[in-house]
């Protein structure tokens, strides 16, 4: 379990429905990404092959220094040629997230360096060769809480309100995506999907960008856009994030499991996924 200023709870049932209209765009972000800020970085290149200890995601992603038995489905791999090493999450046949007894996965909520009231996450994200897609599950993204609130606290179920807002991101059954929100609009107990139109495959690397500009308090105007491999596949401009000014974007979620809070969303076969270049950016 994870240690110290981050929890590891339990995913409940999600969908991966949209909600309302969104605007479906065409499009490189490499324009905007020229006028950013680097809040973090990683490749994963500079750590030893093998699994990977609290120390070393540390060093890699940020936050505390977790006890080692959190990374117990996480190692580092030569993935050869241009890729380097990557980090990789193995994910057993007929488990989700602490269901049987133990981690099956990752959670943790990493600080970034400094809140900001836009932000993007992109990484680059390759799901193994005949990976079981089952019905879903989880993968990075970003959050924000009010101060003194828990990181984790706006997941898991339940209407945040003011105390925050978290935008991981979803595969589902077939490879599809979505982004996965918690947030003070949420019409769901769990949380609300808005669906990519699009798919992922297996055995190659993709590249998964989402940007998220917060919400003026009282009003509709937070932004969401997303992209696949370069191409945008998700524009939102009516989002709100938080009711309370102090809420902005505090976190890198670092969650990656199936399900899902029931076992029919567990793979029948051993699978995994291998993520790098992790890149955290804002603008301003």
């Amino acid at each position: 379990m994870l240690r110290r200023t981050t929890t590891v709870f339990m995913l409940a049932l999600a969908t991966a429905l949209p909600l309302g209209t969104a605007t479906v765009a065409t499009g490189t972000a490499s324009a905007e990404e020229t006028r950013t800020t680097t809040l973090r970085f990683a490749d994963f290149d500079t750590l030893r092959a093998g699994q990977m200890s609290g120390a070393e995601f540390a060093e890699a992603i940020g936050g505390p220094v977790w006890a080692d038995g959190a990374f117990d489905d996480s190692s580092v791999v030569d993935a050869g040629g241009k890729s380097g090493k990557v980090y990789r999450i193995d994910l057993d046949a007929g488990t989700i997230r602490d269901n049987p007894h133990g981690n099956h996965g990752i959670v943790a909520a990493v600080p970034l360096a400094r809140q900001v009231d836009n932000a993007c996450i992109r990484y680059r994200v390759r799901f193994g060769s005949g990976f079981d897609w089952s019905k879903g599950g989880k993968l990075p993204g970003l959050s924000g809480v009010a101060p003194g609130v828990s990181p984790t606290a706006p997941t898991g179920g339940g209407n945040p309100g003011d105390k925050g807002w978290s935008g991981r991101l979803m595969w589902g059954s077939g490879g599809s995506l979505s982004s996965y929100l918690y947030y003070p609009s949420q019409t769901s107990y769990y949380g609300q999907g808005f669906a990519w139109g699009t798919r992922a495959g297996d055995g190659g690397w993709h590249v998964l960008r989402q940007c998220y500009t917060m919400n003026t308090v009282g009003r509709a105007n937070g932004v969401m856009r997303a992209w696949l491999d370069g191409q945008q596949v998700l524009s939102r401009t009516d989002m709100v994030y938080r009711l309370n000014s102090r809420v902005r974007i505090s976190h890198i979620m670092w969650a990656v499991f199936r399900g899902g809070a029931t076992l029919d969303w567990a793979g029948q076969r051993d699978s995994h996924i291998d993520f790098d270049r992790l890149r955290i950016t804002t603008s301003g």
